[in-house]
């Protein structure tokens, strides 16, 4: 598809979509949990969150029919997690703690970042909604020093905490989209402001606002990727609209996800008139106003 985009206008004011970070475990714990929770959440949700309804869906059929024949000998299910990677990795997790027979399936593409060896905090989200659906500790699970994506780590146990003392939950608004308004606003000078985010929460891109800060206080920045790789492509635009340099590293495993976002990032601000160059595992970027072009 071509399409000529021109400098657009910014509203005033966005309201971002609930995090499909958090929906994703919100709907699998409410799926298997022994207690009854009411999960809500603002629609529209994107295609990742459906894989994972459907996958649910397909798992609750299993588990009737096994319930009303009282036998085993019914095929095992198998899970279409399309090309969402956090459905697939969620659910390896949490049916084999739970001892439940299944196939997990999706896209060609899918299927070799899974196995690519990459490292991601998804595995082990998996274990950790396992192991809690399983009844047992999650302080049981070792997380390693070197984890990379920590933050998704510790916004899981706060997920399976709040889950655990309530009786109904809303999803919170996703702090990854609402990184791309708030850089808009900050590149383009504007006050835009950005609702449905929720100040204290657990997820990691929250982090966005005192790297913003960071941007207008300082011409030479070197930020840890690995810390919030959902935001490292947004980081790079702000980054070619600021004073100075910048270089995000740490970031080899963002080269195994739907695309390599370490190179499509670069690729697109050099595209565009930028000064962006690459390594294994960082990407260094000149302030250098965008002037337009093809990509």
């Amino acid at each position: 598809m071509n399409k000529i985009l021109e400098r657009p206008t910014l509203k005033n004011e966005y309201i971002v979509p609930c995090s499909k970070s958090v929906l994703h475990r919100l709907l699998i714990l409410q799926a298997f949990a022994k207690k009854e929770v009411e999960v809500t959440y603002d629609e529209p949700v994107g295609d990742d969150i459906k894989a994972t309804i459907e996958c649910l869906k397909t798992l609750k059929a299993y588990r009737d029919e096994m319930d009303s024949h009282n036998f085993e000998n019914i095929d095992a299910p198998t899970l279409d997690c399309r090309d969402s990677g956090s459905t697939y990795r969620f659910l390896l997790g949490v049916t084999n703690k739970l001892g439940i027979k299944c196939k997990l399936t999706g896209t060609k593409k899918l299927i070799e970042r899974v196995n690519s060896g990459a490292p991601t905090s998804q595995f082990l989200t998996g274990e950790l909604l396992g192991t809690y659906l399983a009844g047992k500790d999650i302080n049981s699970v070792i997380i390693p020093d070197n984890q990379v994506s920590k933050a998704y780590i510790d916004l899981t146990k706060d997920i399976i905490k709040k889950f655990d003392s309530n009786s109904s939950i809303h999803a919170e608004g996703d702090w990854s989209l609402g990184a791309l308004w708030l850089v808009a606003g900050a590149i383009s000078g504007r006050k835009v402001a950005v609702k449905n985010l929720d100040d204290s929460s657990m997820q990691g891109d929250k982090r966005i606002v005192d790297l913003i800060k960071l941007f207008a206080e300082t011409d030479e920045r070197v930020i840890d990727g690995s810390l919030n790789p959902d935001l490292v492509p947004i980081l790079s635009v702000l980054a070619s609209f600021s004073k100075g340099t910048t270089r995000i590293e740490n970031i080899e495993h963002l080269r195994h996800k739907e695309s390599d976002r370490v190179e499509s990032p670069a690729r697109l601000i050099n595209n565009l008139g930028g000064n962006a160059i690459t390594g294994r595992d960082y990407i260094e970027i000149e302030g250098k106003r965008l002037t337009g072009g093809t990509v």
